[in-house]
């Protein structure tokens, strides 16, 4: 084996033994290879398969690893007590003996020159790596293998089999957006309260909520993910601050009715029937024609909501958010004279304009701005 192709090479292979069952694959009867599902623990992975690495493109059988991706696994490991990981698969050279043990159970044994790599799996059997230098334990992790048993003694001889194979498994993936990985996580604390407080805002019957697509879906003004941005920005807490802060229940039940009362003042008396449900078409329409129906109009709103409540605390009285209905006499048109060049700019939205929007907003507002505010 060429140790160059493969980072962490220092020592010789040992042999190892699987045990699985055959599967019934296009993969096994289109090239004549076995191909077996084998559980094995993660100790074993790491030790059995080292990282693909290649210093030339030719010899090149899997994309460059990052810290990036085997760092989050890591992180998944050492800080989720459900951790759970999909299927790994992994190529083995012809040296890889395979028996027949019972029925259709079979023996498989890794021969120290037989040569092996992960085709999909590096980021978890790396990340896996580094989580148990802090928490050894998790060696006896199980995990499940798709073994691939080649007919070539080397795995370069085979690499048009292993390049399709990485370029089945990736190239029509579809990552899930944003909006839907963010209401389906329940881990976090800051994941849940999103979740919850747009619940809370269905169940007090507001016209807003109806307005935020869950799954990301363009068919609302807003998805799920800039709803996160908006309640990050009325609150004034990161991600990270809100894990550690919604989990006390008083808490989080007080941001829900504040998030509660900012919005019905927004829907009632700043852009009364603007969040009223319409066809895809207006929705659309208004999106292209209204700041307030845009990602950096929720932001923006955000941001003035957490600047009235700062003001409210300075001031040790409770906010009062009836001041929003001044916004009604604001033309929030894209081509509103007074958005261009610092919101918009040859009709289109400027990136990061939310905060520029936000003090022309607290301007009309005639609202006491704060070097937080002004990010001073």
């Amino acid at each position: 084996m060429r140790l160059g192709l493969f980072r962490g090479r220092k020592k010789e292979m040992k042999n190892f033994t699987f045990y699985g069952l055959p599967t019934n694959e296009g993969l096994a009867s289109a090239h004549g290879l076995q191909v077996i599902n084998v559980t094995t623990t993660l100790g074993e992975l790491v030790d059995a398969f080292p990282i693909h690495e290649s210093e030339r493109d030719e010899e090149l059988l899997q994309r460059k690893l990052t810290n990036s991706r085997s760092d989050n696994i890591k992180n998944y490991l050492l800080e989720r007590e459900d951790a759970i990981f999909p299927q790994l698969a992994g190529f083995v050279s012809s040296q890889a003996i395979s028996e027949t043990v019972h029925g259709m159970f079979r023996k498989i044994t890794l021969s120290a020159d037989a040569q092996r790599m992960l085709v999909d799996g590096q980021g978890r059997r790396e990340g896996g790596r580094k989580a148990m230098l802090e928490c050894p334990e998790l060696a006896e992790m199980t995990v499940d293998l798709k073994l691939i048993v080649l007919n070539t003694a080397t795995l370069l001889e085979s690499a048009n089999i292993i390049r399709q194979v990485f370029s089945d498994y990736h190239k029509n993936v579809v990552k899930p957006n944003s909006s839907i990985n963010l209401f389906f996580d329940s881990a976090k604390a800051s994941s849940a309260f999103y979740v919850r407080s747009l619940k809370y805002l269905e169940d007090c019957d507001t016209a807003f909520a109806k307005q935020i697509s869950r799954d990301g879906a363009n068919d609302r003004f807003y998805t799920l993910a800039q709803y996160k941005t908006f309640v990050e920005k009325l609150t004034g807490m990161t991600s990270k601050e809100m894990d550690k802060t919604m989990l006390d229940e008083s808490v989080s039940e007080m941001w829900l009715r504040v998030i509660a009362s900012f919005v019905s003042h927004l829907e009632n008396e700043a852009f009364e029937g603007l969040f009223e449900k319409s066809a895809k078409a207006d929705v659309t329409a208004q999106k292209k024609s209204n700041l307030v129906c845009c990602a950096i109009g929720l932001e923006a709103l955000g941001r003035v909501g957490n600047l009235i409540i700062d003001n409210a605390l300075a001031e040790q009285v409770k906010p009062d958010f009836t001041i929003l209905g001044g916004l009604s006499e604001l033309n929030m048109d894209r081509e509103a004279g007074i958005w261009q060049n610092s919101v918009i700019l040859d009709g289109k939205i400027l990136k990061g304009s939310a905060a520029k929007l936000s003090m022309k907003m607290a301007v009309h507002l005639r609202l006491q701005m704060s070097d937080k505010f002004l990010g001073i």
